[in-house]
Order: structure tokens, then sequence, then C-alpha cells
């Protein structure tokens, strides 16, 4: 859930039903709706899995699933390598099972997106 320009999160949890899955990441500096958004989708029914790192723990109980990171880094600034790996995999998996459907369809929408210069 990421609202875009005139939109609102209740847009998108009020279409949230008990057969689908939010994934909700939630890491450092998150805004304070994301509570409010896990609460609402919880009420949905919808299952929700949350990726978020050691200061989104308190978190975890809003969520059916919970996938802690590890984004702390000797550098400067976080590291959400992590975070990008483990949505990497499940995107991995979530297309591994649409098989041959789902690859049609991002087909479809890359070729969209070159025609519309989108992207």
């Amino acid at each position: 859930v990421a609202p875009g320009a005139g939109e609102t999160a209740a847009e998108y949890i009020a279409d949230l039903a008990e057969q689908d899955v939010a994934v909700v990441i939630a890491v450092r500096r998150r805004p304070p709706a994301v509570e409010r958004w896990l609460t609402a989708m919880a009420r949905s029914k919808a299952r929700v899995l949350l990726v978020t790192d050691r200061s989104g723990q308190a978190l975890r109980d809003k969520a059916t699933w919970t996938v802690a990171c590890d984004v702390r880094s000797t550098a400067l600034f976080d590291s959400y390598v992590s975070v990008l790996s483990v949505l990497n995999l499940l995107s991995s998996l979530v297309a591994a099972q649409l098989g041959t459907e789902g690859r049609k369809r991002l087909r479809t929408i890359e070729d969209v997106h070159g025609e519309l210069g989108e992207l």
C-alpha cells in the first residue's frame, strides 16, 4: 500500500478479502499510518506478510507472518539488500506458481510500458 497522488490507502485496503495476501514493507522511518493500515488489513481477513527490520518488531502481532531483515550497515546509511532479496525471492516464487499465464501477463505489461514510455 503506497497511495499515489490523489489516492488513499483505504481505496486499496477496502478491496482486500480473505483470499488475498498483502505484503507490507515497513522498515525504519516508516510513516505512523502503517500500524493503522495493518490493523485495517487484519479486519479485512486478508493474510499479511510484514517485511520489516528490528524497529518494526512491535508490529508483528498485526501480521500473519513476519520476516525481519537486518538493515544495519557499517556505512552511513542502512542497507536494504536483505529486504530486496526477500522480495526478489517472494516474487520469483509467485511467478513460478503463476506459470505460463503469469509470465504472459508480465510480458504484456512490459510491452505496454514500452508503448507508453512510462518507465
